[in-house]
């Protein structure tokens, strides 16, 4: 696991773009809307909408939250290894 220290300052845009498209990709594949996924996490349809865009203004907990309901603990490691190559 990396330190602080060692962690990439900055998500590019690309990076959260393509984050929320996997995100999306994921979420349909399980059947969800955006409506029942934002509902199972007790936010909005919009904020969700918003992560799968790649909005940076996103907080890290909505996207957190939803990797956890979505059962995904890697993607986060796939996009981190995905930049430092």
């Amino acid at each position: 696991m990396r330190s602080i220290q060692q962690a990439p300052d900055t998500l590019t845009v690309q990076s959260l773009q393509s984050l929320g498209r996997s995100i999306r990709q994921i979420r349909k594949a399980q059947h969800l809307t955006l409506e029942d996924l934002a509902e199972q996490m007790g936010t909005y349809p919009l904020l969700l909408s918003r992560l799968e865009a790649g909005d940076a203004r996103v907080p890290v907990g909505t996207l957190i939250t939803a990797l956890q309901y979505l059962g995904i603990s890697n993607l986060l490691a796939e996009e981190d290894t995905a930049n430092c190559a």
